[in-house]
């Protein structure tokens, strides 16, 4: 199985700001403003609430309540009404599709998806001196991958599920391909009751990637990811890897969407570490 660590939601340019930690701990990944989306913020719903009014009161710099916006990966089934056929499903194109086709990455892979977060009030007022952190919000196991390519419209004829993604709405070039999640998630031979895609919507600290009194892109992994050698795509130089505690700090290559390791020689390790991952989501798998 690989494992991709996928960078999404706001950022420094896509709506220019972090997206919230409540005090309760709580968290909800801000998916990005973009002119071609076929919803605006205010008509889709977090479990923190409407997206139009998250907005209105964070005040982010470069996206509005009325924007229209990429949701994508779409993990959460009460955003929006879902056709009955609806799983959570997520878009790529470009160089960073490119990468994971290099990569081989296909059915029964593993989508873990990370973003910026900061803490805010009850109210979502910013709070003073708060870390910046990269922590991991939502996955996605792939069960389906669809080459979209030029045929949106085709394409959204024979997937009436999806035909409201954005990737099935606008033009992403020759590679556009849509990921679809499995019905279970499946770990080795066992399937588990967690479902194949969805969101972690409170904070733990096996899922925040960023070490401790660091900048949100310095990370502390398990040691499994680079030993007895880098094994994470994008980070394979051993320069970029410093030892610290039982595992390692990486210096996370910037702006990069998808980086991909293959867990072959590594699966113990890894399925100790999902465990962790998953531990509030009543993960039983077998290692």
């Amino acid at each position: 199985m690989r494992i991709i660590l996928s960078r999404k939601g706001f950022d420094s340019q896509y709506g220019g700001g972090p997206s919230p930690i409540l005090p309760d701990g709580k968290i909800y990944s801000l998916p990005i403003p973009h002119p071609e989306g076929p919803y605006s913020f205010r008509e889709l719903n977090s479990p923190l609430g409407n997206l139009g009014s998250l907005l209105t009161q964070l005040k982010p710099k470069f996206a509005k309540p009325d924007d229209n916006v990429h949701l994508d990966p779409d993990l959460h089934p009460s955003s929006l009404l879902r056709h009955k056929d609806w799983r959570p499903c997520f878009g790529q194109y470009g160089a960073a599709q490119q990468h994971l086709s290099n990569q081989g990455v296909g059915p029964g892979d593993l989508f873990l998806f990370f973003g910026w977060f900061r803490r805010v009030d009850e109210n979502f007022r910013p709070l003073p001196k708060q870390p910046d952190l990269h922590i991991i919000f939502g996955w996605l196991q792939v069960d389906q991958v669809i080459s979209i390519g030029q045929e949106i419209e085709k394409s959204g004829t024979a997937n009436p599920a999806f035909n409201d993604h954005p990737h099935l709405k606008a033009a992403f070039g020759s590679n556009n391909t849509l990921y679809l999640a499995r019905e279970k998630f499946k770990l080795q031979s066992h399937e588990t009751e967690i479902p194949g895609g969805g969101i972690f919507n409170s904070l733990r600290s096996d899922r925040v990637l960023t070490a401790q009194d660091t900048t949100r892109s310095v990370w502390q992994l398990p040691k499994w990811f680079a030993h007895p050698f880098p094994a994470l795509s994008y980070h394979l130089n051993t320069n970029k890897w410093t030892k610290s505690g039982t595992g390692w700090r990486l210096k996370s290559a910037p702006k990069g969407q998808e980086f991909v390791i293959d867990t072959k020689g590594r699966t113990r390790q890894a399925n100790k570490w999902l465990q962790k991952i998953f531990q509030d989501q009543n993960f039983t798998a077998e290692t």
